[in-house]
């Protein structure tokens, strides 16, 4: 992960150009049902920075998420996303 400092820094120049942030972080050990505990704290950081969101990819499996006060949900684990595309 960037420094924190970096991270700040990203999540301010964004804040003014965009509705929500949503962070992303690879992160994680494969098969493994708890985070880490870094990686609990990074996620609390990236929204004590201005997060709105935080999503981490990277287990293969489904790991615990929490919401918090400042944010709308904290997700570890697998993380799939489909986009249909509409037709023309």
């Amino acid at each position: 992960m960037d420094e924190a400092h970096e991270l700040e820094a990203d999540i301010a120049a964004l804040r003014p150009r965009v509705d929500r942030i949503v962070a992303t972080f690879h992160w994680g050990i494969p098969y493994e049902r708890e985070p880490l505990l870094e990686d609990r704290a990074k996620a609390r950081l990236a929204v004590d920075l201005g997060a709105d969101a935080v999503i981490g990819h990277h287990p293969h499996v489904i790991q615990p998420f929490e919401f918090t006060a400042k944010t709308h949900l904290l997700q570890r684990g697998k993380l799939r996303v489909r986009f249909r595309q509409q037709p023309r």
